[in-house]
């Protein structure tokens, strides 16, 4: 299960920009734009979201974008394509909004009680990206403020 949710009110869009100057489809397992609040997976490999408990539709950064409350996620089904080869690669990225500086959230996560990998902003207030194989946590120097756009990317590279 690839879970995308927040422990506290955060507003989190992925709609591209218009324009882009290479394919990124490439390798790509999973993609939500949320441009039209649609939780469709936009490569076609039948990855779709569901809402629980609501979390809301709302403005983005360049579109529309999805408001957690604290309670609420966006699930998307387990898959054995969300299995990543630790000797392989991985990206994780999102633009989020935090509505609140500090304090743990959970932006995007794989796993459920026991997360295999994600990206967050830790206890300490930053963002971090980590793996649990081989236990691997990268923290940036980035301490986001209240209600600013970030675009946040995680890169494992064995």
């Amino acid at each position: 299960m690839l879970k995308v949710f927040s422990f506290a009110l955060l507003a989190l869009a992925l709609c591209p920009p218009a324009i882009f100057s290479q394919d990124i489809s490439s390798g790509l397992v999973g993609y939500w734009s949320f441009c039209d609040c649609s939780l469709k997976d936009q490569t076609g490999n039948g990855h779709d979201g569901t809402l629980m408990s609501g979390p809301t539709c709302v403005a983005g950064i360049m579109d529309q974008a999805y408001e957690f409350d604290g309670s609420n996620w966006i699930n998307v089904p387990y898959s054995d394509a969300f299995d990543i080869d630790p000797s392989g690669t991985l990206t994780l990225a999102a633009w989020v909004k935090p509505s609140r500086a500090g304090g743990y959230q959970a932006l995007v996560v794989k796993g459920y009680d026991f997360w295999d990998y994600g990206l967050y902003i830790d206890i300490s207030g930053a963002f971090m990206f980590g793996c649990n194989w081989p236990n691997h946590e990268t923290f940036s120097t980035t301490i986001p403020q209240a209600d600013v756009w970030y675009h946040v990317v995680g890169v494992y590279n064995n």
